[in-house]
């Protein structure tokens, strides 16, 4: 679509789908809109670093904003219990 409606713009931004699809998350990365959840998923599956996560997702790569957040969620999720 070229517009989005105020509700969709509150949706995309809150990492809610429309359509009835799962949700994914806030949007971590801005410039290629990978949301929290791919990250996570992206993490489970054995990135274990931010390039491994940006080499899978392109998350990180371009402007650089989203890696304080990005490095903060594997840290979370590779700490020891």
């Amino acid at each position: 679509r070229d517009t989005l409606t105020q509700e969709d713009q509150r949706l995309v931004l809150s990492g809610r789908a429309s359509d009835g699809a799962a949700a994914c998350g806030p949007l971590v990365c801005a410039c290629f809109g990978v949301p929290r959840g791919a990250i996570a998923q992206a993490i489970r599956e054995g990135a274990h670093d931010a390039a491994a996560v940006g080499a899978r997702l392109k998350a990180g790569t371009n402007c650089g904003s989203c890696l304080p957040e990005l490095k903060a969620l594997l840290g979370d999720m590779l700490a020891p219990a």
